[in-house]
């Protein structure tokens, strides 16, 4: 502890017989062993304490790294599921609804492209176009 030889205690002994006297130095003895003896208990109870406290720690660590993981591999997993199988979607048992229309459009009915004469005009473009290549030969 402090690295005291024996030399050194005799000194010591020596220097104390002479300060304190012969009377007092078995007192002042006992009351430096039961101060040592003080210390060293308290230093216990605290190494104690303290690696008590240690020991719930590493222990509330440990179990929040393992649900940390859990829950890592629960999420990894779910969305390798998702990856490697497609989703597909379950079949309707009827025709799909009908859309809302939107409600800034006015009321109109359908296109009709017949209403127009437009097909009409067509057909009778082609079939000019067909009366030309026959008149000139062609195909």
């Amino acid at each position: 502890m402090f690295d005291i030889g024996f030399s050194e205690m005799v000194v010591l002994g020596i220097i104390a017989l002479v300060v304190i006297g012969p009377k007092q130095l078995p007192e002042v003895a006992r009351m430096a062993a039961r101060f040592v003896n003080d210390v060293k208990r308290i230093t216990g109870e605290f190494t104690g304490q303290f690696m008590a406290v240690k020991e719930q720690a590493n222990k509330f660590v440990t179990e929040a790294q393992d649900q940390v993981t859990k829950e890592i591999n629960e999420v990894a997993g779910t969305m390798k599921k998702y990856v490697e199988e497609p989703v597909i979607p379950p079949p309707l048992d009827g025709p799909l609804p009908e859309p809302d229309p939107p409600a800034n459009l006015p009321d109109h009915a359908p296109y009709d492209p017949r209403a127009d004469g437009e097909q009409e005009q067509m057909t009778l473009d082609l079939d000019a176009t067909d009366k030309k290549n026959r008149e000139s030969g062609g195909n």
